[in-house]
């Protein structure tokens, strides 16, 4: 247990001083201790350490590296991480419609249906597969029970024939 609180301590003190990867190391090694308190307490910071790490990564990457990194938080449940993510590659290819349609997922997963409706419009009228994409994709299913998104795809089929 003193090597747990000690691996804590030290690893608080790096995490303050924002050295992100050594500071995951040793919350990783007091995750793994005796105590349940401490165990969740490192395992909260890991995911902090994690997410702050992926940030400072994400500056310098092209628009698609970023692409990658949104979907990836997107499917490990980080909606706010994803959005950050797939924002700075939006100001960096404000007219790539893949940006713009996993946008629309992430604010339809937030509740945000006007956003979501935005980002899917766009995406749309960049890319008019995404309309077909969209009504097939089992991640936009309930999204789409939302009038404004409902409207959007219904009115695009209505267009299509």
């Amino acid at each position: 247990m003193e090597q747990q609180t000690q691996a804590f301590e030290k690893a608080t003190a790096l995490f303050q001083k924002r050295e992100f990867i050594r500071a995951r190391d040793q919350f990783a090694a007091a995750a793994g201790g005796p105590n349940v308190d401490l165990t969740h307490s490192a395992q909260m910071y890991l995911k902090m350490c994690d997410r702050r790490m992926s940030e400072g990564q994400a500056k310098n990457q092209s628009p698609e590296d970023l692409y990658t990194l949104g979907v990836s938080l997107l499917n490990k449940g980080d909606v706010d991480g994803a959005v950050a993510a797939l924002e700075r590659a939006l100001q960096k290819q404000p007219n790539a419609d893949h940006l713009h349609y996993t946008l629309a997922l992430c604010a339809g997963q937030r509740g945000d249906m006007p956003a979501a409706a935005t980002h899917l419009r766009r995406a749309i009228e960049l890319q008019p597969s995404n309309r077909i994409a969209a009504l097939n994709d089992a991640d936009f299913h309930t999204i789409a029970q939302h009038a404004a998104i409902r409207e959007l795809l219904s009115g695009e089929r209505n267009n299509a024939g």
